[in-house]
C-alpha cells in the first residue's frame, strides 16, 4: 500500500502497487506531498535522525525503499498468569549510542 499525505488533505490517499511495484496517484493538486509505503513483514528504511521529512511534488518519480522487518512475539498475562484478551502492545525503536560517545 502507498500512502500519500499533504497538510490540506483530510485523510491520506491510498493506492496499491502493481506486479512490478509501480504505483500512480492521479488527480492531485499542485502541492507538496509526503509518501510512505507498507507491505507485510517490511518497514520503511530508517532515515538519519535529524533529516527532514522528504516531500514530493506532482510529476516527480519516487522510489520508496522498504526493508525486511522483524517480528517480536509474546504473551500478555495478569499477575495471576491468566492471558489478557485484547491487551494493547507496542514497540518503540531506541537510538543506540556508540560507547565511544561517552569517553
Amino acid at each position: 500500500m502507498i500512502y500519500l499525505g499533504a497538510g490540506q488533505l483530510p485523510r491520506p490517499r491510498i493506492t496499491s502497487t502493481d506486479a512490478e511495484g509501480n504505483f500512480q496517484i492521479t488527480e492531485l493538486d499542485a502541492l507538496a506531498y509526503s509518501l510512505s509505503a507498507a507491505a507485510p513483514t517490511y518497514v520503511m528504511a530508517p532515515r538519519e535522525p535529524n533529516s527532514p521529512t522528504p516531500f514530493y511534488r506532482i510529476g516527480e518519480n519516487v522510489t520508496i525503499n522498504l526493508i525486511k522487518g522483524g517480528v517480536i512475539t509474546g504473551t500478555v498475562t495478569s499477575a495471576d498468569g491468566e492471558p489478557l484478551v485484547q491487551a494493547k502492545s507496542a514497540a518503540w525503536s531506541l537510538l543506540v549510542v556508540s560507547p565511544r560517545c561517552w569517553s
